[in-house]
């Protein structure tokens, strides 16, 4: 599976990369590194030796073969971009230093040749610097196979026995295994049941280095880790999180485990800028998606981090080619700069720094009240407090779990007139739980429903020609005039509907003599829209899971779909006819594309509109059957409920 295809049903994180030679010697490997002090995991901690918690907020930068082979297309001397990563009178407060190692690097260079001329080099740098330096193995690769088995072992036998005894150094296992994925806990074991081994080696060689554990999904897996863990001691587990990552998704897949092990984001960015060298799952704002992310992340004050790039050229990149720093909102360089400034005094081996989080429980919450409710939802609202790294509400057996900073929920997929008691917890970094905040609420019973579709007995055709199976089918006049100009119409409208197991049928006719055709096409022109809420969620708003605007232009030979609308229309069967004293629009929606079960007595909300227009201009008339305004292409709560019946 390729990762953008991957992406693009699920969300994901990794980052992009190029290619690269020569060599540079330091002094010899093995030496006690005198440098900051080893780490170790207490919890879901890293502490230092006196036990003091630590944070380590850091950059990667490009692998040192390619680095100091392309110089000229960075911009830059490698090993100046190391040390100015961790110059704080240049601003820069990294911590930590991510080295990614990609294979081609170990397969061009020969592991003596990487080793003596540029790993121990940049430990040399890094502990100089007093920084940190996480090693990583930066394959993105299937990792079930004996090749990827023989390079691993190859590596990190090498690895491992060079730098055992360098205090300030981490290794990371695999950048991003990719595949074998898809089943959730059980792609996590057999991940688990192939790496053991790997991380065994490394310990077994280095007993007291803090290793790294990414996942397959190109390290998207990490929520898995609590219920599963690796093997010994000193593990931490990578997280890659890039805008592809929507915010609802980081608390359950990121922050929960952070709660029970330690989490490391290894890689994380953003940009938004044209060109090909940025890809789609990069593609975010500092505003929209950078600021928000170092809220969330304040929230889980033992998550370390590396963002991705320092560098002029690996995307996406915080410099340009003059290593000149990127910033605004499309770039993510002096945002990170910011953010490593600011928390420069939170980590506490060069300091007298307290642990970032409180002990003990968080508060209960306070202030829980129901806001808003719908015959399928009901809002909560809580007061926002300090300390709390997450929420969870709970409903029965369901369990919502929300960010720290979050101050409502909205609980979905409920029995209208069902009494509920909602409870809400607070957490905290180490996982230590409030007492809850309850409250009992019911979603109101719906109206009579408007209107009762019958099941059909034999499926119509979709073909515009209104069969037999129409003739004893109720018809709905569609005479609520939602938009009206000076000029004079003579358009009715009606429709008629049928559902069975596989689809809702919807037949509009329409009585319009005054046709309007024009090669410049607009959505003013003739038309029929028909609009659905499957679910009943009856939201002020689109969901944005299954509430469709779905309309077809008199003449276009098309169906489209509304700016607010969820979904695409290829399932959609639809035909569109011209009649003697109109126009016929006939539909057939699987209930497989809405995500609905129909059963008898199933409700469900719809509308249907007509449009005419006499000359190309304006619309000249709206028709609705249920809305009193225009209003259905952005508030689903004016359609009608309907019942499917027998």
């Amino acid at each position: 599976m390729r990762r953008r295809d991957y992406l693009a049903g699920l969300s994901s994180g990794a980052a992009a990369s190029a290619a690269g030679c020569s060599g540079l010697s330091v002094g010899g490997p093995g030496e006690a590194s005198g440098g900051p002090p080893r780490l170790s995991v207490d919890g879901n901690w890293l502490v230092d030796p006196d036990g003091r918690r630590v944070v380590l907020r850091g950059v990667n930068v490009v692998d040192p073969w390619w680095g100091t082979t392309y110089e000229d297309v960075r911009g830059k001397d490698y090993w100046e971009t190391l040390r100015l990563a961790t110059d704080a009178e240049a601003g820069w407060h990294a911590s930590v230093v991510r080295v990614p190692v990609e294979p081609r690097t170990v397969r061009t260079l020969g592991l003596d040749t990487l080793l003596a001329d540029y790993l121990d080099r940049a430990v040399e740098v890094t502990r100089e610097r007093g920084a940190y330096l996480i090693v990583d193995y930066h394959a993105v690769e299937r990792y079930d196979t004996a090749d990827v088995d023989r390079r691993l072992r190859r590596f990190w036998k090498r690895v491992a026995d060079r730098y055992a005894d360098q205090t300030h150094v981490l290794f990371e296992l695999f950048n991003e295994p990719t595949e074998p994925s898809g089943n959730g806990l059980e792609s996590w074991r057999t991940w688990r049941e192939t790496a053991q081994p790997w991380v065994d080696l490394i310990r077994d060689r280095a007993p007291e280095t803090p290793i790294i554990v990414g996942s397959p999904q190109w390290t998207s897996m990490t929520r898995f880790a609590p219920e599963a863990p690796f093997r010994g001691e000193n593990l931490l587990y990578a997280a890659h999180v890039f805008p592809s990552w929507e915010r609802d998704t980081w608390e359950v897949n990121f922050g929960d485990p952070a709660l029970e092990v330690p989490v490391f984001v290894t890689e994380w960015g953003y940009a938004n800028a044209d060109g090909e060298r940025y890809e789609p799952h990069m593609m975010g704002t500092t505003d929209g998606w950078g600021r928000p992310f170092r809220e969330w992340l304040s929230t889980h004050p033992n998550v370390g981090w590396c963002a991705w790039t320092f560098d002029s050229h690996w995307t996406p990149n915080m410099f340009d080619h003059d290593w000149d720093l990127l910033g605004g909102d499309d770039y993510m360089g002096r945002f990170i700069k910011e953010w490593l400034r600011d928390g420069r005094d939170e980590h506490p081996v060069d300091g007298d720094a307290t642990p970032t989080a409180a002990e003990g429980a968080p508060a209960k919450p306070t202030g829980l009240l129901v806001e808003g409710e719908t015959p399928t939802r009901i809002d909560l609202t809580w007061n926002e407090a300090d300390g709390v790294a997450q929420y969870r509400v709970a409903v029965g057996e369901r369990v919502e779990k929300l960010s720290g900073t979050a101050t409502k929920a909205s609980i979905r997929e409920l029995t209208p007139g069902e009494t509920y008691r909602f409870a809400v917890v607070a957490v905290g970094s180490d996982g230590a739980t409030s007492d809850p905040a309850t409250i009992t609420a019911s979603p109101p019973k719906p109206t009579e429903p408007a209107a009762t579709i019958p099941r059909a007995v034999v499926a119509p055709e979709v073909d515009g020609a209104a069969d037999d199976v129409w003739s004893d089918v109720p018809s709905h006049a569609v005479d609520r005039t939602v938009v009206s100009t000076d000029v004079e119409t003579d358009m009715v409208a009606s429709w008629r509907a049928l559902w069975d197991e596989r689809a809702l049928y919807v037949l509009v006719d329409v009585t319009d003599d005054d046709a309007w055709t024009d090669s410049a096409r607009s959505w003013n022109d003739d038309s029929v829209e028909v609009y659905l809420d499957p679910d009943n969620s009856r939201e002020d708003e689109y969901d944005g899971e299954n509430d469709r605007q779905l309309i077809v232009p008199r003449g276009w030979g098309r169906i489209l779909s509304g700016s607010n609308s969820a979904g695409d229309t290829e399932a959609i069967e639809f035909a569109q006819t011209e009649t003697d004293e109109g126009y016929r629009v006939e539909l057939a929606v699987p209930w497989d594309a809405l995500g609905v079960d129909p059963t008898l007595d199933h409700l469900m909300s719809m509308d249907v509109h007509v449009i005419e227009d006499h000359d190309g201009g304006k619309r000249d008339e709206k028709k609705a059957w249920s809305a009193t305004a225009d209003t259905a292409w952005q508030n689903p709560q004016t359609f009608a409920i309907v019942r499917l019946g027998e």
